[in-house]
């Protein structure tokens, strides 16, 4: 069969088999032309092969595009996205340039959708940190401080003890202002766009009642949610899953708009959360000393080329910034590493 089957017949008979990866089939269709893509699309998608149809697009985007572009591939990616498949944002990134605006905005929602449900589940019940207010004690609604209701008697027998002497604990939920200050600088690239979209998601589920900010940066920054403003989630993930991967990497500005942001906050309680791979280009000598005025600048170090200089970068700003320093080896781990973060500051 290899000696007479062409080296698309031998691609169509490859894609009834599951669990290739894509690049595997990418590698298979080095050299085909265009409308040989195109046919192979569209058998990947008869056949609901999700990897044959990513590693298609990496050799041509237009002849992927073209059948994705259908009720039927849609479908397809519509029925992987409810089950909790990433493949839509990864297309979404990867065509969005050649994809017509009805199907675009179609492909958007449904990356969104995947953002929602991961994030939920991922940040959980929200906030934990909880603090003990001393106040008078009211039956079923503060708990009896036994040590304070003792000292308030002051020795007396308990028969004389009134109401004015119990004294209570209310339990409440300690308050919080955070900034997330994200690196969308042209070292990253579409995987990072679809991250800073879920862990913006994960910022807000966790800090729901509480003032949080959302700063990206490239050679300038942009504030994508204001510290006292009152935006849906969905607008904050569809202006950051607009944004192109491009320019250099200004941490300074993007540190310098969060900071600006910090100082509004009404909270006692103040954070900012870095996501970078460290590897600053732009206005480099003021860098240390934007830093230096955080309360709580915690980095997360994310994977870079560079990684013996943007991490010594990272681990100085955290170092500078009185916070912690987090690295993870892969991007999908960033939106837990961030959560974990939030559990602990």
């Amino acid at each position: 069969m290899r000696g007479k089957a062409s080296k698309k017949d031998m691609i169509k008979l490859q894609m009834r088999v599951q669990g290739r990866t894509p690049g595997y089939y990418e590698k298979l269709a080095q050299q085909l032309e265009y409308q040989e893509i195109e046919e192979l699309a569209a058998v990947a998608i008869k056949e609901k092969n999700l990897n044959a149809l990513r590693g298609l697009a990496e050799i041509n985007r237009v002849a992927v595009a073209v059948e994705l572009q259908n009720p039927v591939g849609f479908e397809l990616l519509q029925k992987a996205s409810e089950n909790g498949s990433e493949f839509a944002p990864e297309f979404f990134f990867l065509l969005r340039s050649t994809l017509q605006p009805y199907y675009k905005q179609l492909f958007k929602n449904l990356t969104k959708l995947v953002i929602l449900k991961e994030s939920r589940k991922i940040a959980g019940r929200g906030l934990k940190g909880w603090h003990k207010l001393r106040t008078r004690y009211i039956p079923y609604r503060t708990d009896l401080d036994i040590p304070r209701t003792l000292q308030n008697l002051a020795g007396r027998p308990l028969e004389y003890m009134t109401q004015a002497d119990l004294a209570g604990i209310e339990r409440v939920q300690k308050q919080k202002a955070g900034v997330l200050i994200l690196d969308t600088s042209g070292s990253m690239f579409g995987r990072m766009i679809f991250n800073a979209a879920l862990t913006t998601a994960v910022l807000s589920y966790h800090m729901r009642d509480n003032e949080y900010s959302v700063i990206t940066f490239n050679t300038g920054s942009q504030v994508m949610k204001k510290i006292h403003e009152r935006r849906d989630i969905n607008a904050t993930i569809d202006a950051i899953l607009e944004t192109q991967a491009s320019g250099f990497t200004n941490i300074t500005s993007g540190l310098k708009d969060a900071f600006e942001q910090i100082k509004r906050a009404r909270s006692n309680y103040k954070f900012a959360i870095l996501i970078t791979d460290g590897n600053a280009n732009r206005a480099i000598d003021e860098l240390d000393e934007v830093a230096m005025k955080f309360e709580s600048l915690h980095v997360i170090a994310i994977p870079t080329d560079q990684a013996v200089t943007g991490l010594k970068n990272c681990e100085r700003l955290a170092r500078l910034g009185k916070g912690r320093f987090v690295k993870v080896a892969q991007f999908k781990d960033i939106p837990h590493a961030l959560q974990g973060l939030l559990m602990r500051i």
